[in-house]
Order: structure tokens, then sequence, then C-alpha cells
């Protein structure tokens, strides 16, 4: 081979050299590129997981305050409701036996222990107050009108017929203290337990109590 061809030879393969090494700069430079790419894409794509993340959980943060509030709003209402129809029911309820005790006649003294003793007896089912399964006024007036009820009203409702019941309930009218003449220890002795319990109790003697 001549030097001329030898020369020839060099140049051509300096030409592909410098051609491969551009190349290869050309594709360094565009891997780089590539890869500053690709690591924005997936700092991005972090960056959004991290905000959505953060959006979602202020989200439900929000949403469980908001059930909360609402469970908390709604106990409340169920509370009151439950509040109003208590005392729905204990104004019905008071509101038939003190009708009933005032056109049974009964004596003064004796309203507040019948009262409260038919009130423990009292329920309120559908709506309606009962006494062992009678309406409020019907059993009050029943009671009332029997031997025992006798001795809870006013002398005026015995007129007639029976001198015992009338005598008991002029007797237990003037019982409104202490017993002080004999005839009325005599009366508050011949009582059943529980009409002599609650005498007492309705003339603030409970020491006299059996």
């Amino acid at each position: 081979m001549t030097i001329e061809e030898l020369q020839a030879e060099v140049a051509r393969l300096s030409g592909e050299l410098e051609t491969v090494n551009s190349n290869n700069t050309k594709l360094v430079r565009e891997k780089r590129e590539a890869l500053s790419r690709a690591e924005k894409a997936e700092q991005d794509a972090e960056e959004a997981a991290e905000n959505a993340k953060a959006e979602t959980g202020t989200e439900l943060e929000k949403a469980e305050r908001l059930i909360k509030k609402l469970e908390k709003e709604l106990e409340t209402a169920k509370n009151a409701k439950e509040a109003a129809e208590t005392d729905l029911r204990t104004i019905r309820v008071d509101n038939e036996i003190s009708k009933a005790l005032d056109e049974g006649n009964v004596l003064p003294h004796m309203k507040p222990v019948l009262a409260s003793h038919y009130k423990l007896m009292a329920k309120y089912e559908d709506g309606q107050g009962n006494i062992e399964g009678n309406p409020i006024a019907d059993y009050i007036k029943t009671h009332l009108a029997s031997d025992e009820g006798a001795n809870y009203r006013k002398a005026s409702e015995n007129t007639g017929g029976n001198a015992n019941d009338s005598t008991k309930t002029v007797t237990m009218q003037k019982l409104s203290k202490r017993p002080e003449t004999q005839a009325e220890w005599d009366y508050l002795d011949s009582l059943p337990d529980a009409e002599r319990n609650a005498l007492c109790d309705a003339i603030g003697e409970p020491s006299l109590k059996v």
C-alpha cells in the first residue's frame, strides 16, 4: 500500500471516528436528557401522589368531623325527644290523677298522699295512662267508692247509708295533726297499716307509723 493510500485510509478512519464520537456525544446527551425527564417525571409523580394523599386526608378528616358532629346532634335530638315524651307522659298522668281526686271529693290533706300513691301505680302505654289495666279516672273513682276509699273522702260524700264510714271520715278530718283525744288515738289504732302510715305521713307524724 502506498503512502497516499495509507493517508487516505487514515483520513477515512478519522472521519468515521469523528462521526462515531459525534454520535456518541449525541446519544449521551439524549440519554442524559431522557434520564433528566424521567427523574423529573418521577419527582412530579411523587409530589402529585403526596399532594393527593394530603388532600384526601384532609377531606377524610373533614368528613369524619362532620359525621361526629351529626352523630352528636342526632343523640342530642333523641335525648330531647325522649325528655319531651317523658314530660308529656308525666303531665298527662298527673293531670288525670289530680282531676280524678278533685272529682272524688277527696280530703285536702289526703290529696298529696293519694296522688303519690296513684303515680307510683300508674303506667303510660299506647298514649294512655292506666292503673292496673284500667283508665286512671275509672280506677280512682272505683277505689274512692270502696270502703277503703271512704276514709279519704269529705263527709259530704257519705250521706246516708253507712254511718260507720261517715264516722270514720269525720274522725279522719279532725286528724290534721297528732291525735290528742282517746277517740282519735283509738281511731288511728283501728286503721289498717297502710292507711295508718298514709295518714301519719299526711299529718307530719312519721314516728306514729307501724
